[in-house]
Order: C-alpha cells, then sequence, then structure tokens
C-alpha cells in the first residue's frame, strides 16, 4: 500500500498536468499555483502546455510565481493579458525570458504584450497574436498609436529575436500599413526569417507584400482574408483596390524581388488580387463566395500565378451560368492548362432560379476533356424557392393545405441531372481521372431525406475521405 501511494505520488502530477492546465478563473488559478509548490516546484517539470483567460490584476503574482518555475512550458495561451502585466510590469519579462517556449498565443495584444514580443529570448517555432479589442468596441493598440508609425512595430522587425526560429506566424488585426490616405510606403528592414513557411494575415488592411517576401523568403504557405471582402461584395473593384495591387506589382518588379517557393494561397480572391502577387502558386483555395462577374480577377491573378495546379472556389451559379465570364472561358486559359485538381462549390440563388442548368454541363465537360485533371469536386447547393417545414411541425398541429409551387426550371433540371451517369462519362473522357465526388442538394428536401444526392468515381486504389476536399490542399 505504501508503495502503491508512493507512486502514485510521484507519477501522479505527470499524469494530471499530460494534456496541461487551462486557468479561467482566481480559484483555479490558486489551486494550480499550490498544487505546483509541492517539493520545491519539482511539479513544474510537467507542465508543458498552459491556458490564461481573462483573469483579473489581482492573480498577476500568482501567475509570476508559475511563470518563474515552469523551465519547461512549451506552449502557452493568453487571453486578454494586458491588464495582468499592467499590475504586475515584471510578468511580461518573465514569459519572455522563458527559453523553453516553442509555441505562443496571445488574444488582445496591447501596450505590453508588444514589449513581451519585442524581447522573447526563446526558440520560438510557432506565434499567433490577436489585437482585438477585449470588450469589442474598445481601443486598440492601433487607435493609440501614430499611423505614421505603424511599420515600427511591422512583424518583420518587432519579432527580430525569434527570427532564426520561426516557422510559423498568424497575425490578426496587425496593423502594418495606415492605407491610401498615406501614401503607399516600402519599409525596408534588415531581418530575414531563414525558417518561416506559413503566414496567415487576417483583418489587416492594405497590406504591402514586399517587407513580408524580403523577409521571409522560403514562404510556402500564404493565407490573407481581410475586411476588404465586405467592401468589395458591396461596392465592387475601387480605385484603391486597383492603385494598391498596381503598387504591390510594381514594388516586386523594380526590386526583382518576389517569393520563389510559395506553394499555397488560402483566403478571398480581393485580398489575392490587392496584394498583387508575381509569383507562380501552384494552389488556390478561393474559400469565400463570389460572383462571375469577379472571375475577371482570378484572370489577371493567374496570368502572374499560372500554371495553377490545383483550384478551389465558392462561387455562385454564375460562374457556370455568365454569358460573359464563366468558369469554362477561364480553364480554356494558358493558366490553367496544367490543373490536376479542381474543387467547386456553387450557390444557386433566386437569379438563377429560371436557368436550364444542364447547357452549361456540357460546357463544363468540354472543358475538362482538355485538362489533365486527376481529382474533381463539385457540389451544387440550392439556396432558393419554396422548403417546406420541418417533420416536426407538420406532426405537431394542422399546416396550410394548399399545394408548393412547381419546380423552377434549375430545379428541374438539376433534377433531371443523372449524376452516376454524368462521372462515369468523365470518366471515359478524361482519362486522367482518378478521384471524383459530385454533390447536388434535392429541392426542398424534408427532414427524412438526405440533403445532397451523391455520385463518385475512385480508381486506381483511390479512396474517399468524407470531409477531405483535396489532399493537395493541406488543412
Amino acid at each position: 500500500m505504501m508503495l502503491t501511494c508512493k507512486s502514485l505520488y510521484n507519477r501522479g502530477p505527470k499524469f494530471l498536468l499530460q494534456h496541461g492546465a487551462s486557468i479561467t478563473t482566481e480559484d483555479s488559478l490558486r489551486k494550480l499555483a499550490v498544487f505546483l509548490r509541492v517539493d520545491h516546484y519539482s511539479r513544474c517539470h510537467h507542465l508543458h502546455d498552459l491556458s490564461v483567460s481573462y483573469l483579473s490584476a489581482d492573480t498577476s503574482a500568482f501567475l509570476l510565481d508559475i511563470f518563474s518555475h515552469s523551465s519547461r512550458l512549451r506552449t502557452l495561451w493568453l487571453t486578454a493579458p494586458e491588464l495582468l502585466f499592467q499590475t504586475h510590469t515584471d510578468l511580461p519579462a518573465t514569459i519572455a525570458s522563458l527559453r523553453s517556449l516553442r509555441s505562443l498565443h496571445i488574444i488582445h495584444a496591447h501596450e505590453f504584450t508588444v514589449e513581451l514580443l519585442r524581447t522573447l529570448q526563446s526558440d520560438l517555432v510557432s506565434l499567433s497574436v490577436n489585437f482585438l479589442s477585449e470588450y469589442g468596441d474598445g481601443s486598440t493598440f492601433w487607435d493609440t498609436t501614430d499611423p505614421s508609425q505603424w511599420c515600427d512595430y511591422h512583424p518583420v522587425p518587432l519579432l527580430q529575436s525569434v527570427a532564426s526560429t520561426l516557422v510559423d506566424l498568424h497575425c490578426e488585426v496587425w496593423h502594418s500599413n495606415p492605407g491610401p490616405r498615406y501614401g503607399f510606403t516600402i519599409p525596408t528592414y534588415a531581418q530575414v526569417y531563414p525558417r518561416m513557411r506559413r503566414l496567415t494575415i487576417e483583418r489587416c488592411d492594405y497590406s504591402v507584400c514586399l517587407p513580408f517576401i524580403r523577409g521571409f523568403p522560403g514562404l510556402s504557405y500564404l493565407s490573407v482574408s481581410t475586411d476588404h471582402y465586405d467592401e468589395f461584395k458591396h461596392n465592387g473593384l475601387t480605385d484603391a483596390f486597383r492603385e494598391h495591387r498596381e503598387a504591390n506589382i510594381r514594388s516586386q518588379r523594380n526590386s526583382t524581388t518576389t517569393w520563389q517557393h510559395l506553394e499555397e494561397f488560402s483566403g478571398s480572391l480581393i485580398d489575392l488580387y490587392i496584394l498583387g502577387l508575381t509569383c507562380h502558386i501552384a494552389r488556390l483555395s478561393l474559400i469565400r463566395p463570389n460572383d462571375a462577374r469577379h472571375l475577371e480577377l482570378l484572370h489577371d491573378i493567374i496570368q502572374y500565378a499560372g500554371p495553377v495546379e490545383h483550384l478551389k472556389l465558392h462561387w455562385d451559379s454564375s460562374i457556370l451560368l455568365s454569358p460573359e465570364w464563366r468558369l469554362v472561358k477561364l480553364l480554356g486559359e494558358d493558366g490553367a492548362s496544367q490543373l490536376s485538381s479542381l474543387s467547386i462549390s456553387v450557390a444557386l440563388e433566386d437569379a438563377q432560379a429560371d436557368t436550364d442548368f444542364l447547357p452549361a454541363l456540357e460546357e463544363l465537360t468540354a472543358a475538362l476533356e482538355r485538362l489533365p485533371i486527376r481529382r474533381l469536386r463539385i457540389q451544387v447547393q440550392h439556396l432558393f424557392c419554396f422548403t417546406p417545414p420541418p417533420e416536426s411541425l407538420l406532426r405537431a398541429g394542422p399546416q396550410d393545405s394548399s399545394p408548393p409551387p412547381a419546380l423552377c426550371a434549375a430545379e428541374l433540371s438539376l433534377e433531371e441531372w443523372d449524376i452516376d451517369a454524368w462521372v462515369q462519362r468523365l470518366a471515359h473522357v478524361v482519362p486522367t481521372l482518378e478521384d471524383a465526388v459530385i454533390s447536388v442538394s434535392r429541392p426542398r428536401s424534408g427532414e427524412d431525406e438526405l440533403p445532397f444526392r451523391k455520385a463518385t468515381l475512385a480508381r486506381n486504389d483511390v479512396r474517399h475521405d468524407g470531409e477531405e476536399i483535396y489532399r493537395e490542399f493541406r488543412q
């Protein structure tokens, strides 16, 4: 019994801390601090992952005690730490001195957080920083900083202490360029991050690409998604967007500098357009909805990025139906001539309710015949017309007994589409095709019906993964 108790006493802390600790209340923090103090803080050696969220200023001393002895902490999540940092100014310096850290995630960063980032002493590999206001409508770090000085807080110079080790950086509301009214300026930084491979930028408007290209020359994955999408959706392509794109293109040409190893872009079409990248990009994943008018922008992008090998699009059905700009035209251009995987998610809306869909499918078949497509995903979803009440409501009481409206032309044509036969036809006319999944939503389906009809092709021992779109599009 004594041996068992001794074993539990010695090994228990390691077991309890194997999945890390999450602290969201003052009480849980106090308990953790007491637990870790046993045996001269030896239990801190088992603490590798810690999450701290929304703690009051009164708890800063407990945190300082924990961080001072957590010499093996590898992953740290901090949510709204600014008040803690203001109360105990030694706290950010103590965190910055943790040489064991490899992954750091900070939400609601402000002034003291910036100083922590500037003084990191670890071999950090992954960093995620969010400068959103803690209270939604409160001031952010950028509201208290002169926009003309934003370039001083650009990730490239600010994170120079981890330049030799950083691989993955996620920036949200991390502004580095104040926008068109301050002119297009290209700050020059000396720092280079040789191991940097993945960069994610969210809600950072009017990005200037050249400092990132120079600072992260080995980048292979770029994701950009900003508030430009909403402005673009309502106002279209503005002069400011065009001018910023042209300035970004010009800066790369004049410096003869662009990314040489960028393999994949994921984000919105307008953000990729504004960035004006002149490098080859094998994989394009445009995950926010667009309409056929915006295919012209994709055409301009592929002039530089092509030949594209993997293309993933989320569009409305005008991408197949528009008389001016439609997908089949884009697929016929040189920039798409080496396309090996294509994923299209199409939404049918009210404007297309009276359209016969089948002629567009014939055009698409002819376009695919000319390409070396190996993997294909097409999803067509209804977003209009009559939706029946749930079966639960029908059972609950009497409903309007009038018959539902007849199926519209788009619904009829999609119901007539024999997707199994179409997939087999593709297998015959596109000899390179190995893997295909075609999904079409059922019009006016109720609770007891499957929402989609699906047809698949899998040859050469290719197996489908239900949630995976393409193995080439890394998650």
